[in-house]
């Protein structure tokens, strides 16, 4: 049986307050600051589906399809600290799973599947079977 590479996160969340977020207001009024804007969008949904945990490499700027400068906008901002060789999304950690809840989530989900296919009597899953610690990432 062939496992699967879970993909990241299927979803990140972006608060409804947002546009009033005084933040993306100073953001938005800038030159450039709407672009910024949709470049921090991006940059949320790449850590999520990459599972950086909110860091966001200098080279990955291209996938989100960003400039050095507008990384500065959105460091002026306060969107984005500067973390070394590269971002990171202020308040990812507040906001967003990180990589290990959402990898212990999955494995609770495969342990429950596991168990019921048990008492299903599936084939793959005897008495005992533990397939659900096998290790996905």
């Amino acid at each position: 049986m062939a496992v699967k590479k879970p993909t990241g996160m299927a979803w990140v969340r972006l608060y409804t307050d947002a546009p009033r977020h005084q933040k993306v207001l100073r953001l938005m009024a800038r030159p450039k600051g709407r672009e910024a804007w949709g470049v921090y969008c991006f940059a949320l949904a790449w850590s999520g589906d990459q599972r950086t945990d909110g860091y966001v490499p200098d080279y990955a700027l291209a996938a989100m399809h960003a400039t050095p400068a507008i990384a500065g906008l959105l460091e002026e901002s306060g969107l984005w600290e500067r973390n070394g060789t590269g971002w990171h999304i202020h308040n990812w950690d507040k906001r967003q799973e990180s990589t290990q809840e959402l990898a212990a989530a999955r494995r609770s989900k495969r342990q429950r599947a596991c168990k019921k296919h048990q008492l299903d009597g599936h084939p793959n899953h005897p008495p005992g079977c533990q397939c659900w610690m096998e290790d996905y990432e």
